[in-house]
């Protein structure tokens, strides 16, 4: 037991500290300014996430000072993103391989799910936090887990997590390649599909949607669930907005 008055000790994943920067925003209010700005939110979060009397989201919207059932005193579990989707509802989301995929951590190499505390086996049950981190996130703006952008796909695509075929670290040791190193954070979410000269850039999520791709094959000319939910050109130039 802690000495009254205490701190989490320094050093502690529960030590946020001050800069709360890359921990998952609150005193924020949700309201449908909010839902209609995103997009991608539900209505309203869904018991048992709850707003405060200002309706904001506070550390209490996730979690419960006096209820550990979950760990980390979450409000409920968060496998299969179960407590994320209280709020969020992104796009294509549940039928993406990272909503259902059953591959797991074969022990080789860092653990990409080591900053997530809950030890879930496989790549759906991890759901959100494949990607993001809700506390001491590396990419801030974004809470991605990762600091450099394509490193959160690589931490499970290098032969790893994902299955070989999918082994994408390897085919960026090719001498010919994209260069997604080159342009780390330039890729907007709401960038047009004709970017221009100006903003040239290549990275993962240029022609992959994380919430959207799947294994559905199709052929050339059309798109295979690895390019679902993307923005792009059709063969006749014109842009698609999807």
């Amino acid at each position: 037991m802690g000495n009254a008055g205490s701190t989490m000790p320094i050093g502690s994943s529960s030590n946020l500290g001050t800069d709360l920067s890359d921990d998952h925003p609150i005193s924020f209010i949700y309201d449908a300014t909010l839902v209609s700005a995103d997009g991608q939110l539900k209505h309203k979060p869904l018991f048992p996430a709850t707003l405060d009397g200002n309706e904001k989201v506070q550390c209490t919207s996730c979690h419960d000072p006096h209820n550990d059932t979950y760990a980390n005193f979450l409000v409920a579990t968060n496998e299969y993103s179960d407590l994320c989707l209280k709020c969020h509802d992104p796009e294509y989301w549940n039928f993406s391989s990272h909503a259902t995929s059953a591959s797991g951590w074969n022990g080789s190499g860092e653990n990409p799910w080591a900053h997530t505390e809950h030890s879930f086996a496989t790549v759906a049950q991890n759901g959100c936090a494949n990607c993001h981190s809700m506390h001491t996130a590396g990419g801030k703006e974004r809470l991605m887990k990762e600091d450099l952008a394509e490193m959160n796909c690589l931490d499970c695509h290098n032969g790893n997590v994902a299955s070989p075929d999918k082994n994408i670290e390897t085919q960026f040791t090719k001498p010919y390649r994209h260069d997604i190193f080159g342009s780390d954070k330039v890729h907007e979410p709401n960038e047009t599909a004709l970017i221009g000269l100006s903003n040239k850039h290549i990275e993962c999520a240029d022609c992959h949607n994380a919430h959207a791709v799947n294994p559905t094959t199709e052929k050339a000319p059309y798109a295979n669930g690895f390019l679902a939910g993307l923005k792009g050109i059709d063969q006749n130039g014109n842009a698609i907005n999807p």
